[in-house]
C-alpha cells in the first residue's frame, strides 16, 4: 500500500512524481463521491520547493473528477484540519513530508470532521489510485482563499489568549508552514521575538533546524538570555521547547507536564494520558508514582488521536513532539499546544523545571538503518529476525527494545533504552548487525 505511518511520502521525482499525485487526487475524488461527502476540499501546502507542482497535480486530480477545490497556500498540517474541522467540506489534504527535508514531499489527507484518515479509508483510496476511472464532464473548480487561514489565527489569540509582555522567546519555524504566522501570533501576544530558521526559500526546510535539530535554537536562547525557545517542524505539529537554563524538553516532557498540571486541577479523567511505544520507560515509571496511568499505542500522532478519542482521554502524545490535547483538536497542533503551554504558565506562575524534577527518564539512543524497500516492506513478515530480537531482549531484561520499519523511509528504526547510553550502544551495535545480514 502506499500509505505509511502518516500518509503518503517520498523522494522528489522518484518515490513521488506529478502522475502519483494526480492520480492520489483522483482516488480521493472518488472517495468523496462514493461516502456521499460535500465536493470541495480544503488544500495547502508546506513551504518546499516542489508544493506548486505537487498542488497543482492533486487540486487537477481532484477537479477532473468533480471536486471542487480551495487553496489556502502555505499554511501548516493543523491549520488545514483545523480549517476542515469548522467548514462543511469533504476533506482536507497537506502537501508535505512534514520533518523531511526539501527533497521529498508528500499528502497528508484529512477526513470531512478534520482527522487523519484511518487505515480502512487509506486502503480504499489506495484501491483507486491505479483503477481506470471516468473522469467527470462537470469539472470542480479551483479557487484561492486568503481569508481562511485568518480565521486559524483569530481563534488561537481568542482560545489561548495570554500576556506575553516581558518575556522574549527565541523562535524557530524550520524554515516551514509556521515562518509567518508564529512570530506574528507571538507578537500580538506581546512577546519579544527572536526570529530563526523563518525564511521561505523552498530548498531549507528543516535543513538543520526545527524540532529535530535544536542545537542552534538553544545556543541563542543562552546568548539572548530568552525565556524560552520554541521549535516546531517543517509542517508545524511538532514542538519542542527550551528553558531559559538551556534545557531541552522533548514531547515526553512535555507530556508530564501537562498530565501534572490536568491533575492538580481534577480535569485528568481516569488519570490517564496515552504514550506510543517509543515513550519512555522512565516517563511511565514517574506518572505512575503521581497516580497517573500511561497507556501506550503505535507510533503515529493519529494512533494517539485514535486511542484519546476510543478512551475519552484528553491529553497524549509522542517523544517527538507530537502533542494532543483532544478537547481542542482533531491533530497535533504544535502552535496551539505552544500557545496553551505559556497561557498556563502565565496564568498560573507554573513552574515547569519544579514539575520535572519528578521526572526521571532512563538513557535512550535511537539509529536509523538505511535498508532496501524490500527489507522495509518485508519486515513484519520475517519470523527469523523477530525471533533473534525476542533472544536479544530476553538476554537483557533491563533494556527496552523497540525495532520497526519506518513507515515513510526505506530504514528500519532502532530503539533502545536502559541503564546505561553505553550498554544501549552495544545492543544497538547488535542489532544493527543483524538487520545489516538479513538477505
Amino acid at each position: 500500500m502506499i500509505f505509511g505511518t502518516d500518509g503518503i511520502r517520498g523522494i522528489v521525482d522518484k518515490s513521488i512524481n506529478s502522475k502519483l499525485v494526480y492520480n492520489v487526487g483522483k482516488a480521493y475524488a472518488k472517495y468523496i463521491d462514493n461516502h456521499n461527502l460535500k465536493k470541495l476540499v480544503i488544500v495547502g501546502k508546506d513551504t518546499r520547493t516542489s508544493g506548486d507542482t505537487y498542488f497543482s497535480a492533486i487540486a487537477a486530480g481532484l477537479s477532473d473528477y468533480g471536486v471542487d477545490v480551495v487553496y489556502v497556500g502555505v499554511v501548516s498540517t493543523p491549520m488545514i484540519s483545523f480549517l476542515v474541522s469548522k467548514t462543511v467540506v469533504g476533506g482536507g489534504v497537506m502537501i508535505t513530508a512534514s520533518h523531511n527535508d526539501y527533497s521529498y514531499n508528500g499528502v497528508k489527507i484529512f477526513s470531512n470532521i478534520g482527522t487523519k484518515l484511518g487505515k480502512t479509508d487509506e486502503i480504499e483510496i489506495d484501491s483507486y489510485i491505479n483503477s481506470r476511472l471516468r473522469p467527470s464532464k462537470t469539472k470542480g473548480t479551483i479557487t484561492f482563499d486568503n481569508i481562511m487561514p485568518t480565521v486559524y489565527t483569530d481563534y488561537l489569540k481568542s482560545e489561548c489568549k495570554c500576556n506575553l509582555e516581558n518575556i522574549t522567546l527565541v523562535v524557530d519555524c524550520a524554515n516551514g508552514s509556521n515562518y509567518n504566522v508564529a512570530p506574528h501570533v507571538f507578537k500580538s501576544l506581546g512577546a519579544n521575538v527572536i526570529k530563526i530558521s523563518c525564511d521561505n526559500d523552498g530548498a531549507n526546510i528543516n535543513n538543520n533546524c526545527g524540532a529535530n535539530h535544536v542545537e542552534n535554537l538553544k545556543a541563542e536562547v543562552l546568548r539572548h538570555k530568552a525565556d524560552y525557545g520554541i521549535a516546531f517542524d517543517g509542517d508545524g505539529d511538532r514542538l519542542r521547547l527550551i528553558l531559559k537554563n538551556g534545557t531541552i524538553l522533548d514531547g515526553d516532557d512535555l507530556l508530564y507536564v501537562l498530565a501534572m498540571y490536568f491533575k492538580q486541577r481534577n480535569k485528568l479523567n481516569s488519570l490517564t494520558v496515552v504514550g506510543t511505544i517509543m515513550s519512555n520507560m522512565g516517563l511511565e515509571q514517574s506518572l505512575k508514582k503521581q497516580g497517573i496511568n500511561l497507556i501506550r499505542c503505535n507510533v503515529g500522532d493519529k494512533n494517539v488521536i485514535g486511542m484519546l478519542g476510543k478512551k475519552r482521554l484528553i491529553v497524549g502524545g509522542e517523544p517527538s513532539g507530537h502533542i494532543c490535547l483532544y478537547e481542542h483538536n482533531t491533530t497535533c497542533d504544535a502552535l496551539f499546544n505552544c500557545l496553551y503551554l505559556l497561557k498556563i504558565i502565565v496564568d498560573n506562575n507554573l513552574d515547569i523545571s519544579g514539575l520535572l524534577k519528578d521526572l526521571y527518564k532512563y538513557p535512550s539512543t535511537i539509529k536509523n538503518i538505511p535498508v532496501s524497500q524490500h527489507v522495509r516492506t518485508s519486515w513484519d513478515k520475517n519470523e527469523n529476525i523477530k525471533n533473534q530480537l525476542k533472544r536479544l531482549q530476553i538476554d537483557n531484561p533491563n533494556a527496552r527494545i523497540v525495532v520497526r520499519p519506518s513507515g515513510t523511509e526505506p530504514m528500519i528504526r532502532i530503539y533502545v533504552e536502559g541503564p546505561s547510553e553505553f550498554e544501549n550502544i552495544l545492543l544497538i551495535q547488535k542489532i544493527e548487525k543483524l538487520i545489516l545480514d538479513i538477505k
